[in-house]
C-alpha cells in the first residue's frame, strides 16, 4: 500500500521504498548492492553463454571446416582466446541491444519468462524421443526450428511493438496462446516429418554414441591423445588414480570405462561436443584422419591454457596463500597471496623450485620457531613425503599471527594454504579480556546481591518478630476486655429480667444495649480467634469423625434457624468416617451454614458430601444471592462484606470466612467455593478419609468395649 496510486516499477521497489521515507544511506546502501548482485549475474551469464557458445558452436565448426591443420605451427592460444573474448562480446551486445529494442519499462519476470518459453521448445523432442521410439534425428531438428521460428514471431516480435517497429501483420495473440501455438508447431513437426523420414535412428545409437568400445585402444594411445589437451603429466596422474596402479601400461587395452572416464576429462576443457568428436575418431577410426586429430588436439592444448590463466586468476585473487609441491617436493604452484605473506625476494622463487630451499630460507628469517634451523628443515621435508596433514598458528612477519593448513593431494604432492588471522587473534584477546572482567563484575555484583538478601532476611524477621509481637498482644487484650463484657452482659440480663416484657423506652435502651455488647463479644471472640491461630497457638487434633454424627448435629443446631426463616433444611447423610479434627470442622461447616441460611431469602439450603477418591467432599448449597465471581478470592479477606448483604441488613462482622480460611490451611484441607449471582453459592471443604487400619483399630475397641456405653435408645427408671 506505500506505492498504490503510484506507477513504479516493482523492479525498484528496493530502491523506492528508501526514497520514500527519505533514507538516503539506506538508498545509497540498497544502490550499490543492487548494482554489485547485477553486475556479478551479467559478468557470470555471459561467460557461461559464451563458454557454451565456444565450446559446442564455434570450436565444432572450427574443427570440422578444416581451417586449422596440425602442419600449422602457430600459436593457437591466442585464437581460442580471441574465441572466448569475441563471444562474450558477441552475446553482450546481443544483450544490449535487445535492451534498446524494447520498452523502458518491461520488468525483468516478463524478459525472464520469455526466455523460460524459448527454453520450453527444447521440451517436445526431449519427451517424444523419450516415450516414442519412432522419433527420429531429422524429425526433432525440424521441429526444434519450427518453434523455435514460431517462438520468433510470436513471442519475441511483439516485444518491439511500443519501439516504434511496424508489426501490424503479426497475429493478435497474447503470450499464453503464442507460447502454446510454437509448442504445438513444435510436436507435430516432431511427429510429421519423423513419419515422413526414410531415415530411422535406432533408440540406442540415437540416445549417445557408443564410446565404451574395449580392445581398440591402448593405455598409451589414450594418454597421448587426452595429454595434447590437458597436459601429459596430469593426463598420466589421473589415469594412474582412475585405474588404481601407480603407474601406467602403455601396452594395456583401455576398458570401456577408462575410455569413459577420458572423454569427462577431455569434456572438461574443450566440451562435450568436441571431447566425443576426438575420442570417436581415435576408438573407431573413422572420421577425422589422424592428422585431424591431431590439429584438434593442438586446439584444445590452447582451451586447458586458457582455463590454466583463468585459474591462476582464481588464486591470485584470494585472500589466502597457497603453494603446492609435487611428489617430487618441487614447487609448481603459488599465488599472489603466498608470495606478499612470504615476503620472498624478487625473482627467488621459481617453477620447479625445490622446496626445501624454501624451507631453509624461512628457517633462516627465523620463521620456523626458535629450534635450530639445521634440524628443523629435514623434519619438515619428512613431515611433506609421508603426506600426514597438519595444521598450527605461528607468529609472522610484521607481528601478524598465520595459520598454516596442509593437506595431501590424491596421487602425491602437498597444498599448503597461509591464512592471515590476525584478526581474529585480536578479537579473541578482547573477548578473554572482556571474560575477565566480566567474572570481576560477577563476583561483585554477587556479592553485593548476598548482602542485600542478608538485609532483607534481618528484615523479614523483624516484621515476623513485630507481627508476632502484635499478634499476642491483641490476642491479650480480646482476652481481657472479653472479661468485662461479659460482666456487662451480665449486669444487661438482670436488668432485662427486672424490665420484662414491658414495651417503654427503658425496656427498648436496654434491649439495643445487649444486642451491642454481643456485636462487641462475637467481634472480640473473632479477633481472639484470629490472633491465636496466626500465632500458632492451636494444635490439630485430627481423630476419626462419622459423617453421620457430624451432619446429625449440624441439622440439630440449625433447624430451628433455618425454620424461621421459612427455608427448607435438607441434610444427606453419609456413612463414611473422615479424619480431622471436629471441632475445628465444625466450626467451618458452622460457619459454611449460617452464611448459607443469612444469605438465603427463599427455597433452601443442603448439606452433604461427595466421594474424591480417597477424600471427602463436604459441601454446603444454598440458592441464594450468589457471590460474582470478581469477588469469590475477596470474601476470604477480613472485615470484607459484601454489597447486597448490607442491603438485606444482615449482621456480619465479614471475619468468619477469615477464620474458616485459615482453619482451613492449619488443618491441611482444600476449601472451594463456587457461585452464580442470583442462582446461589456452594462452599466445600475436602477432608481425607480415615484409612483401613484406623477403621480396624477403632472397630476392635468398639467390640471389646461392647454396648454398655451407649447410652441412647435406653430408659432409665428410678
Amino acid at each position: 500500500t506505500q506505492f498504490a496510486g503510484q506507477s513504479v516499477n516493482p523492479d525498484t521497489y528496493v530502491l523506492a521504498l528508501p526514497i520514500a521515507f527519505d533514507r538516503e544511506a539506506l538508498t545509497v546502501l540498497a544502490f550499490l548492492g543492487g548494482f554489485s548482485a547485477a553486475t556479478g549475474m551479467v559478468i557470470v551469464a555471459t561467460v557461461a553463454l559464451a563458454i557454451m557458445v565456444s565450446n559446442d558452436i564455434v570450436m565444432p565448426l572450427i574443427l570440422r571446416s578444416g581451417l586449422v591443420r596440425s602442419s600449422d605451427k602457430t600459436d593457437l592460444s591466442q585464437t581460442l582466446l580471441r574465441v572466448r573474448r569475441v563471444s562474450i562480446l558477441v552475446v553482450t551486445l546481443m544483450a544490449y541491444a535487445y535492451y534498446q529494442a524494447i520498452e523502458a519499462g518491461v520488468p525483468l519476470a516478463s524478459i525472464g519468462l520469455l526466455s523460460f518459453s524459448a527454453a520450453a521448445q527444447f521440451a517436445p523432442a526431449m519427451l517424444i524421443g523419450l516415450y516414442w521410439t519412432g522419433a527420429s534425428r531429422l524429425g526433432a531438428l525440424a521441429g526444434l526450428s519450427t518453434g523455435v521460428t514460431a517462438w520468433f514471431v510470436l513471442l519475441l516480435l511483439p516485444s518491439f511493438a511500443d519501439s516504434g517497429v511496424a508489426l501490424a501483420w503479426l497475429p493478435d495473440l497474447d503470450f499464453n496462446q503464442g507460447a502454446i501455438v510454437s509448442l504445438v508447431l513444435n510436436a507435430t513437426t516432431i511427429i510429421v516429418v519423423s513419419l515422413l523420414s526414410a531415415e530411422r535412428e535406432a533408440p540406442t545409437e540415437a540416445a549417445s554414441a557408443d564410446l565404451s568400445v574395449s580392445g581398440l585402444l591402448t593405455l598409451g594411445e589414450l594418454q597421448s591423445t587426452i595429454g595434447r589437451f590437458l597436459g601429459m603429466d596430469v593426463t598420466r596422474e589421473a589415469l594412474a588414480t582412475h585405474i588404481g596402479a601407480a603407474d601406467l601400461e602403455p601396452a594395456a587395452l583401455a576398458t570401456p570405462a577408462t575410455v569413459q572416464f577420458g572423454e569427462r576429462l577431455l569434456a572438461g576443457s574443450i566440451g562435450s561436443a568436441s571431447a566425443r568428436t576426438v575420442l570417436t575418431t581415435a576408438l573407431h577410426h573413422r572420421g577425422l584422419g589422424p592428422e585431424a586429430v591431431m590439429e584438434l588436439l593442438d586446439r584444445t592444448s590452447q582451451a586447458v591454457q586458457f582455463n590454466r590463466e583463468l585459474l591462476e586468476s582464481t588464486l591470485d585473487n584470494m585472500s589466502q596463500g597457497v603453494a603446492v609441491v609435487d611428489r617430487n617436493l618441487q614447487l609448481v604452484g603459488w599465488n599472489r597471496r603466498y608470495l606478499e605473506l612470504m615476503d620472498y625476494p624478487e625473482g627467488f622463487v621459481h617453477l620447479g623450485q625445490p622446496v626445501e630451499e624454501l624451507i631453509r630460507y624461512n628457517a633462516e628469517r627465523g620463521l620456523l620457531g626458535e629450534g635450530d634451523s639445521g634440524s628443523e628443515v629435514p623434519k619438515r621435508l619428512e613431515h611433506l613425503r609421508s603426506g600426514n596433514p597438519y595444521r598450527y598458528e605461528r607468529d609472522w612477519l610484521g607481528g601478524k599471527v598465520v595459520e598454516i593448513q596442509g593437506n595431501p593431494m590424491p596421487g602425491g604432492g602437498y597444498v599448503t594454504t597461509y591464512s592471515d588471522i590476525t584478526h581474529f587473534k585480536d578479537i579473541e584477546k578482547e573477548l578473554q579480556l572482556v571474560n575477565e572482567t566480566l567474572e570481576q563484575r560477577v563476583l561483585q555484583r554477587t556479592r553485593e546481591l548476598q548482602e542485600a538478601l542478608g538485609e532483607v532476611e534481618e528484615a523479614r524477621q523483624s516484621a515476623e518478630a513485630a507481627n508476632q509481637s502484635k499478634t499476642r498482644f491483641l490476642a491479650a487484650a480480646s482476652h481481657d476486655l472479653l472479661q468485662p463484657m461479659n460482666a456487662a452482659r451480665l449486669f444487661v440480663s438482670i436488668l432485662r429480667q427486672q424490665q420484662g416484657d414491658s414495651g417503654d423506652e427503658q425496656a427498648q435502651l436496654v434491649k439495643r444495649v445487649d444486642r451491642s455488647l454481643t456485636a462487641a463479644e462475637e467481634l472480640l471472640s473473632a479477633l481472639l480467634d484470629i490472633s491465636k491461630l496466626d500465632s500458632g497457638m492451636y494444635e490439630p487434633e485430627p481423630e476419626s469423625i462419622p459423617v453421620a454424627d457430624l451432619f446429625e448435629k449440624l441439622r440439630r443446631r440449625f433447624k430451628a434457624l433455618a425454620a424461621n426463616r421459612d427455608l427448607q433444611l435438607r441434610v444427606h447423610p453419609s456413612a463414611h468416617c473422615i479424619l480431622s479434627d471436629p471441632n475445628l470442622l465444625y466450626r467451618i461447616l458452622q460457619n459454611f451454614l449460617a452464611n448459607a441460611i443469612r444469605y438465603t431469602e427463599s427455597g433452601g439450603v443442603l448439606l452433604g458430601c461427595r466421594l474424591r477418591g480417597d477424600h471427602l467432599k463436604l459441601s454446603v448449597w444454598d440458592t441464594g444471592v450468589g457471590i460474582d465471581e470478581s469477588e469469590s478470592q475477596e470474601i476470604f479477606q477480613e472485615f470484607h462484606r459484601l454489597d447486597y448483604a448490607q442491603r438485606l441488613d444482615e449482621r456480619g462482622l465479614g471475619l468468619g470466612l477469615a477464620i474458616c480460611d485459615r482453619i482451613a490451611r492449619m488443618l491441611g484441607h482444600e476449601m472451594e467455593v463456587r457461585s452464580r449471582p442470583g442462582r446461589g453459592s456452594c462452599f466445600s471443604i475436602t477432608v481425607p478419609l480415615v484409612p483401613d487400619s484406623m477403621i480396624g483399630r477403632q472397630s476392635g475397641a468398639e467390640t471389646a468395649s461392647g454396648d454398655h456405653t451407649r447410652l441412647e435408645d435406653l430408659r432409665v427408671l428410678c
